[in-house]
């Protein structure tokens, strides 16, 4: 791995979270060290809200209606404003953008005539109040708008989104719409961000490395046999500590999987490059008015830096 310091007061980070909490796990210590020198944006496609094990063990239910669901959103929603403050973020620096947990591959591959309906809250558009557009539709469009809304807004100089590869749908999904709206904002701007993913979900490697969490953290080597350029990026003990104070913020996930977040405290964090040019092979693909052309993009399209 190829060592990599994003920091510098010209540095216009956005990170793209599909739940709140993988945008700790993955970059708590880079998101600390950014918002102590330059700018910060951290936005959430969803709120968490399908987690069922999660809701009935925080709503103390046995059988989930759809208000704990929403319920347990909105819970969600406060502790990553918590623990993102942790890491030295004002409420100013967080987007939420309120779909659907467990939904985005539903969105992606669905038609914007009929928009997707969330079996947990059983909602079709956006129900929270705060987040970027309360009433929005669950269609593909709804996001892209919403996602190249913050780009033009916050204009970053480096994203940071999941791995396309991850082997959790709401992750490859968000990848997806994020390179899709980078694809757009990306027409006529002469100025490119940096584009890295990071990943949270790949089978055992997830958990088994809690044993060896004072070494530094790798990708799995199947990821490594892609020939894939992967960065590390070291992380300082001062900013180690606020990374784990800030997932002490995340209750509600540390009540189920606390060995799966420990994982994550390690002195270093992993990157890996996303080619460019990805984004002129997206970009015909958005048409205003016609997100169900999108669906054509299978995640396995997505190829990562080489």
């Amino acid at each position: 791995m190829k060592p990599l310091d994003l920091g510098g007061p010209r540095l216009r980070l956005l990170v793209v979270s599909p739940h709140p909490d993988d945008e700790v796990l993955a970059a708590g210590g880079t998101i600390a060290r950014a918002a102590a020198e330059a700018s910060v944006h951290v936005v959430f496609l969803t709120s968490g809200d399908g987690f069922g094990c999660g809701v009935r063990l925080s709503q103390r239910v046995l059988c989930p209606r759809p208000e704990n669901f929403l319920s347990y959103g909105r819970e969600r929603m406060e502790e990553a404003r918590r623990a993102l403050g942790v890491l030295g973020l004002s409420e100013e620096d967080i987007t939420f953008l309120g779909y659907p947990d467990g939904g985005l591959e539903g969105i992606w591959t669905g038609s914007r005539a009929y928009p997707y309906t969330s079996p947990f809250s059983h909602c079709s558009t956006v129900p929270y109040e705060d987040a970027l557009s309360p009433g929005a539709p669950y269609v593909a469009e709804s996001i892209i708008c919403d996602l190249a809304k913050v780009m033009e807004l916050f204009r970053p100089t480096v994203i940071l989104l999941p791995h396309p590869r991850d082997t959790h749908p709401d992750h490859r999904f968000c990848a997806l719409f994020t390179l899709t709206a980078a694809a757009q904002e990306r027409r006529g701007e002469p100025r490119i961000p940096q584009l890295f993913a990071y990943l949270i979900h790949a089978g055992i490697w997830q958990v088994a490395p809690v044993l060896w969490k004072k070494k530094a953290l790798r990708p799995p080597r199947r990821f490594l046999k892609r020939n894939c350029t992967w960065y590390t990026l070291t992380v300082e003990r001062c900013y180690l500590n606020l990374k784990r104070q800030a997932i002490l913020q995340y209750r509600t996930q540390l009540e189920i999987v606390a060995v799966f977040m420990k994982n994550f405290l390690r002195p270093n964090e992993i990157l890996s490059g996303i080619d460019i040019s990805l984004l002129d092979r997206l970009s015909p693909v958005w048409r205003p008015h016609g997100s169900e052309v999108l669906s054509v993009i299978p995640p396995a399209a997505v190829e990562l830096q080489r």
